[in-house]
């Protein structure tokens, strides 16, 4: 007598295995292999919807009773057949295992402590402890510059950039915040920060910048256009004496004489060089790999810059698509984190000339050092702030995306772009 039919199965999915649903859309990822598998709705119905309903229920544990004859749904097999062949589960025979495997939950990485929920607590003082979320500052030293670069009001709100604000009064940090700055960050968990400005060699308290970063424990990044290389440059050279890295910007149009010149100038006084440069259509990329292949400059950096008319050359060439998340494998602490905190933005604060301290250049300050303390900025932004805490799962359209948690979190080149979803992924209505 065939009992075949009545054979029941354990049917789990493994604690790698990432789970997304979105509507009657469903995503599994294998965190190790990177391989996605999709089962969308208008192939699938609302049948592996369900089943995964049930699999993710807190009360199964990923692991769930199936019988022989549900296995005889060509959907539900094609599921299980897919789970297995790509090491997201397995099908275990009850005949092995007459009471219910166990299966450990998921394990959730550690982001960060849920502050905001801390904040909610009028008793709780957070103290010092508020100050171990910030990890990277960036420091406009000034915004005078000699150099009328086109797009200058601009290239700093996508990328660390220089920056002259076209102001007849220029502005200079000046030195009790300076001072300020550098005492209220000392033990902070910083990873490094970064210095920049219009031209800072023309910053008038560079001698007393040099005092405190000889002291600091982290790498200092030092950003100078290529223009702005003159003989005023030997200024730098303490640069020597601490973990630095010396970023030489560059941009189209450009002068390539003049920009290695600038290269083996800064290169003869023995600083850690690397060039940047913006660009912002394939014909300038292409240009910049002849100009200097074989020119003995390496270690380029190449960055896009949206100028408000080459949509195209950023949706061809920076787009995220399903196969660049699949090589890219994320990892289950950036998926977790995407879930909590913008990965790109938190822990980062950007101070400008006059003081004001910014989550993000593109929005309003948070304070300023002549008023406010870094603690009293960065608790602002905790509370209030839209920066740090700007998730993809809070617009739209990647909150009904299963790809949401996957895809790089929102960056400045989606506000420059006003464009949630760069990518060639989720289908526009």
């Amino acid at each position: 007598m065939d009992n075949t039919r009545d054979k029941h199965y354990w049917l789990n999915i493994d604690s790698h295995t990432h789970i997304s649903m979105k509507g009657d859309n469903v995503l599994y990822f294998n965190v190790y292999s990177g391989k996605i598998l999709e089962f969308p709705a208008e192939k699938y119905g609302d049948i592996i919807r369900d089943l995964t309903r049930k699999l993710v229920s807190p009360r199964n544990l990923r692991v769930i009773r199936i019988t022989s004859e549900e296995l005889e749904n060509p959907i539900i097999a094609e599921f299980v057949g897919l789970i297995r062949e790509h090491f997201m589960g397995d099908r275990i025979d009850t005949a092995f295992s007459k009471s219910k495997p166990f299966q450990a939950a998921p394990t959730r990485t550690k982001v960060h402590d849920d502050v905001r929920s801390h904040l909610k607590d009028p008793d709780l003082n957070l103290g010092k402890k508020i100050m171990d979320y910030l990890f990277e500052f960036t420091l406009y030293l000034n915004d005078s510059c000699s150099n009328e670069c086109t797009e200058c009001r601009n290239l700093y709100k996508q990328s660390i950039w220089c920056h002259t604000s076209g102001k007849k009064k220029e502005h200079n940090l000046d030195l009790p915040a300076l001072t300020k700055f550098f005492e209220e960050t000392k033990g902070c968990n910083l990873t490094h920060i970064n210095i920049t400005g219009g031209n800072i060699l023309r910053y008038p308290h560079l001698h007393e910048l040099s005092q405190f970063l000889s002291g600091v424990d982290y790498p200092v990044h030092f950003y100078l256009h290529y223009l702005n290389v003159d003989d005023e440059i030997e200024k730098l050279g303490w640069l020597k004496s601490i973990d630095h890295r010396f970023r030489l910007l560059c941009h189209f149009p450009m002068d390539t004489e003049r920009f290695k010149n600038a290269f083996a100038r800064v290169s003869r006084m023995g600083l850690n060089i690397l060039p940047i440069f913006l660009v912002q259509s394939e014909e300038e990329y292409n240009t910049l790999e002849q100009m200097f292949t074989g020119s003995g400059i390496e270690g380029m950096t190449f960055l896009p810059f949206y100028n408000g008319e080459n949509f195209e050359f950023f949706r061809s060439n920076f787009f995220v698509t399903r196969e660049e998340i699949e090589s890219l494998k994320p990892e289950q602490r950036k998926i977790d984190g995407n879930s909590k905190i913008n990965m790109d933005n938190f822990g980062k604060l950007t101070i400008l000339p006059n003081g004001d301290v910014h989550a993000n250049v593109m929005t309003s300050s948070l304070g300023n050092l002549g008023k406010q303390s870094i603690y009293e900025c960065i608790f602002n932004e905790m509370k209030n702030g839209k920066n740090w805490f700007r998730l993809r799962k809070h617009v739209m359209p990647c909150k009904r995306c299963v790809f949401e948690l996957l895809c790089p979190p929102l960056s400045n080149y989606n506000r420059a772009l006003k464009r949630n979803n760069m990518c060639v992924i989720y289908k526009e209505d």
